[in-house]
C-alpha cells in the first residue's frame, strides 16, 4: 500500500526598478501567476528557481504557454548577499514559501516590462519555464515596469507550496496485523527551501508519540531512517504522473528503541505525518518497509 499526500503551488511577482546610485525609482504590486502545464511537470524533474525572465507581451497566460510572449530579458544572477534564497512557513494560510530575488544590471532588461516568469532545467538538460504572470501595480491592475538604460531590476519571486489541509484515513494489513492510519501535513522547520530542485525527500524520523498538532512533532524520537540497515530513497520520477514516490526501509537492527506510532516524511514540497494504530511493535525480529508518495497541482 502507497500512503498518499497532495500539495498545490503557486508564485507571487514584485518588481523594484533602482537607478544607479541603488535608490528604488519604482515598484509594482505582487502579481499572482499561473503554473504551466510544463511547469507542473517541471517540479518531477527539475528546480524551478534557476533563473528568471522578462518581456513586454501582454496576452493572458494560459496553461499551455511554453514561453513568454515577447522576450526581452534573462538572468540567473542576484544581489550581492541574497545568493541563497529565504523560505519559511505560513501555518495560519497553509502554506510554505521560498523567496528569490534575481537581478538584471544595466542593459539586461531595457523598455516596457509587463510579463515576468521563473523557471529551470530538468534533468536532460532542458530549460523550461515554470510559470507566467502579467505584472501588476500597487491596485493590482495590469501594468508596465519601464527600465531604462541606466537602470537595474529586481524581480523577487515567492514560491509557495499549499500543503493538504485535511486528515486523510487509511487501513492497511501488515503482518497478518490490521492498521489504522492517520495523516496530516505540519508545519515544523526543516531548514530546506522549496522547489529549488526536483522533488525529492530528506531524512524521515520515526517516533513513539501520537501526532501532537500541524506545528510540532510527536514526541519520542525513535530514530531516522539512517545507519546500516536504515535506508529510504526517490523513485525516478515517471512522466506526467505529477506524483513523486518514496520508500523507506528498516532493517533488523535499527529502529527497535520503542514502539514505532509516527512518521515524519519531509520533502522539498512541504512535510507530512503518518500516525499508525496499534502502534508497530518493532523488534529485531522484524524489518519494516513504508511506501509514500506525494501529487501536485497548480493552486487555483
Amino acid at each position: 500500500m502507497t500512503i498518499e499526500f497532495n500539495a498545490k503551488v503557486q508564485a507571487l511577482f514584485q518588481f523594484e526598478v533602482r537607478g544607479p546610485d541603488g535608490e528604488i525609482r519604482k515598484e509594482s504590486g505582487w502579481s499572482p501567476n499561473l503554473v504551466l502545464d510544463q511547469g507542473l511537470e517541471l517540479i518531477g524533474t527539475g528546480g524551478c528557481l534557476n533563473f528568471c525572465q522578462v518581456g513586454s507581451g501582454v496576452s493572458t497566460p494560459l496553461k499551455t504557454d511554453k514561453n513568454l510572449e515577447v522576450f526581452v530579458g534573462e538572468t540567473s544572477n542576484t544581489p550581492i548577499g541574497q545568493i541563497k534564497p529565504t523560505w519559511g512557513m505560513d501555518s495560519d494560510e497553509g502554506f510554505c514559501w521560498t523567496r528569490k530575488i534575481f537581478r538584471f544590471e544595466q542593459g539586461q532588461a531595457v523598455g516596457n516590462i509587463s510579463e515576468v516568469g521563473v523557471g529551470g532545467t530538468t534533468k536532460e538538460g532542458v530549460k523550461t519555464l515554470f510559470n507566467r504572470a502579467l505584472v501588476r501595480d500597487a491596485q493590482g491592475f495590469f501594468a508596465t515596469v519601464t527600465v531604462m538604460e541606466d537602470e537595474t531590476l529586481d524581480v523577487t519571486v515567492e514560491l509557495r507550496v499549499y500543503l493538504d489541509p485535511n486528515s486523510r484515513a487509511y487501513t492497511v494489513n501488515m503482518s497478518g496485523v490490521e492498521y489504522s492510519l492517520r495523516t496530516e501535513s505540519i508545519f515544523v522547520a526543516f531548514n530546506n527551501p522549496y522547489l529549488e530542485s526536483a522533488v525529492h525527500q530528506y531524512i524521515p524520523s520515526g517516533y513513539s508519540g501520537a501526532i501532537a498538532s500541524k506545528t510540532a512533532t510527536p514526541s519520542g524520537a525513535t530514530g531516522s531512517f539512517t545507519g546500516q540497515g536504515a535506508s529510504y530513497s526517490t523513485r525516478a520520477y515517471v512522466p506526467g504522473s505529477k506524483k513523486q514516490i518514496f520508500d523507506m526501509y528498516w532493517g533488523l537492527n535499527v529502529g527497535n528503541s520503542a514502539p514505532l506510532r509516527t512518521v515524519v516524511v519531509t520533502t522539498n514540497l512541504g512535510a507530512y505525518q503518518t500516525e499508525f494504530s496499534p502502534v508497530i511493535p518493532k523488534t529485531s525480529d522484524h524489518i519494516l518497509k513504508l511506501t509514500f508518495s506525494i501529487t501536485w497541482d497548480r493552486y487555483e
